[in-house]
């Protein structure tokens, strides 16, 4: 594997910019002859139980290593302020989201590459990976381990008490909404009071009526979001003529508290809400589908994130880096892990999808996902206050105006050196 503790570029984020020196050797390298302590960053507090009792049982199998595990609640600023003082832990447990390819991009990361236990990874997250990175790089810098979903949670018993068939299409899932109004129940309840509970269902709608590769063709100029994502736009009109009277009076543990009581069918969210809504209702027989976006059956791909990876940010202990990271991608580990945080499986292997969310597990056997495009955009870019803002006044020119413009000002050092590289 390589180091590449290289200097900041200037595409960084500014709490990064502040250095431009070199990470390799801070901390306190071991000998061998000492005990190696390993400094693991966790941004996942909610799984902090679960992985303080991996961690544990770790330390019986290798009782020459410590996992010194710090699961901070802003764990992303953490890290950055943890950079600028040259002091990175060894491995970082994110997201896969703007802030890894940042991170990727500022050439702090190591190189995993050469590290076997990428076979156990399916394809489709370490493509998805490289497909997050700003500028595309050689190598391989993060472990996938678990992903999430979002879609479309439904009431299973009250679609079994009415009939109702999960939808294949877009036109049979506006046909289904209808259905349900018509019978007096709400199909969705919307959230929009937290701006960020929109961004969901834009994902899907996002996610699969563009490209990929549309986040660099816009920088480049090649095109813009005005030409992309008016149809998607469109489409969260539909969805919230279906949702409860006032949608933007109501926050996200409102929704969730709402559809555990049975006051709506369907709940536009993903797999992380669930247990705030077992909360609210213990008994509730939840299901997931995906939000079918298409007008032709089998099109729509699920958006599925990389929830949590692994990052190696220095290599004086690489070894004891390894060895911790074999024994979390061990099927046993990590099969105790999905089912304590109801999490979905990014290794290959015979890991039960959540019984939640089994409507989907042809999705993840298929290879039939798409990334979220939030993770893309910039933590500047205010896309969630922009989407409530359009569909509370329908402004369209507006929102889509707004959203080229702060992605021209939020990723304008980006855009200078894709422009020069491309020029040159």
């Amino acid at each position: 594997m390589k180091s590449k503790f290289a200097q900041r570029t200037a595409i960084t984020v500014s709490i990064l910019l502040a250095t431009g020196t070199m990470f390799t050797g801070c901390g306190n390298p071991a000998k061998s002859s000492q005990k190696v302590t390993l400094q693991v960053l966790n941004y996942k507090r909610e799984a902090v139980d679960i992985l303080e009792e991996l961690a544990a049982d770790f330390e019986k199998e290798n009782p020459d290593i410590h996992i010194q595990l710090d699961s901070p609640s802003d764990a992303t600023n953490i890290l950055k302020t943890r950079l600028v003082k040259e002091d990175p832990p060894d491995i970082a447990m994110i997201g896969g989201d703007r802030a890894y390819a940042d991170f990727v991009d500022a050439d702090i990361m190591v190189d995993l590459s050469d590290y076997a236990g990428l076979d156990k990874v399916q394809d489709v997250y370490l493509t998805m990976a490289k497909q997050l990175e700003l500028r595309q790089k050689e190598g391989q810098y993060c472990v996938p381990f678990a992903s999430n979903a979002a879609g479309v949670l439904y009431n299973r018993d009250m679609f079994k008490e009415n009939g109702w068939e999960i939808p294949q299409t877009w036109n049979e899932f506006m046909s289904l909404c209808q259905t349900i109004r018509d019978s007096g129940t709400t199909p969705f309840y919307f959230m929009l009071k937290d701006s960020w509970t929109g961004i969901t269902p834009w994902n899907a709608l996002a996610a699969n009526l563009t490209t990929p590769d549309i986040y660099t063709e816009v920088s480049l100029g090649d095109t813009t979001f005005t030409e992309n994502y008016a149809s998607s736009a469109h489409k969260m009109d539909e969805l919230l003529e279906f949702s409860q009277s006032d949608p933007f009076a109501y926050g996200y543990n409102d929704g969730c508290t709402a559809f555990g009581n049975g006051e709506s069918a369907m709940l536009l969210q993903g797999n992380w809400a669930i247990p705030q809504i077992l909360s609210a209702n213990p008994d509730i027989n939840i299901g997931a589908f995906t939000l079918p976006v298409s007008d032709q059956a089998g099109e729509t791909l699920l958006v599925s994130g990389i929830d949590f990876c692994f990052t190696v940010m220095r290599d004086e202990n690489l070894e004891a880096c390894e060895k911790f990271m074999d024994f979390m991608l061990r099927d046993e580990n990590a099969a105790r892990y999905y089912e304590n945080q109801n999490a979905v499986a990014c290794l290959k292997g015979d890991f039960e999808v959540p019984q939640s969310l089994s409507e989907m597990a042809s999705y993840w056997e298929d290879g039939k996902v798409i990334d979220f495009p939030d993770h893309h955009y910039p933590a500047e870019l205010p896309a969630a206050d922009m989407l409530q803002g359009y569909l509370m006044n329908k402004d369209l020119d507006t929102f889509l105006n707004k959203f080229d413009n702060e992605w021209q000002k939020t990723n304008r050092d980006l855009i200078a050196i894709l422009k020069e590289e491309r020029n040159n």
